[in-house]
């Protein structure tokens, strides 16, 4: 399974948890994404939603940011790639250097995280 429909899944299964509903549109996706979001930069269209929900694109870091406080996701699910299908025999290498990627990309949402609290205050 790539990343993107990793995320997508776990998109859609957050969804439907906290709207309590089978399946989320992606123009009320997008709705209710740009009523979270207090940056009207970062506001999404209902062609982003759509690619989002179906696996075919990725959010940017801060969009990812404001998907993991609004639907509470794991951050993880993000910034790791699926390696299960992997038989390679440097998985070791790969999962040391993704862990290093997690580490920088964890300080920069941090960062920006704070940025964002500062303007909301």
């Amino acid at each position: 399974m790539n990343t993107h429909k990793l995320f997508s899944d776990e998109l859609n299964k957050a969804l439907r948890l906290k709207y309590k509903s089978k399946k989320i549109s992606a123009l009320y996706f997008a709705t209710q994404f740009n009523k979270h979001c207090k940056k009207s930069s970062l506001h999404i269209s209902q062609e982003s939603a759509r690619k989002w929900l179906k696996g075919l694109s990725f959010p940017n870091q801060e969009r990812v940011m404001v998907l993991i406080l609004w639907l509470k996701l794991d951050s993880r699910l993000f910034y790791i790639e699926d390696l299960q299908t992997s038989n390679d025999n440097n998985n070791q290498s790969i999962i040391a250097e993704q862990a290093k990627t997690l580490k920088e990309t964890l300080i920069k949402m941090t960062t920006k995280l704070l940025e964002l609290i500062k303007t909301i205050r």
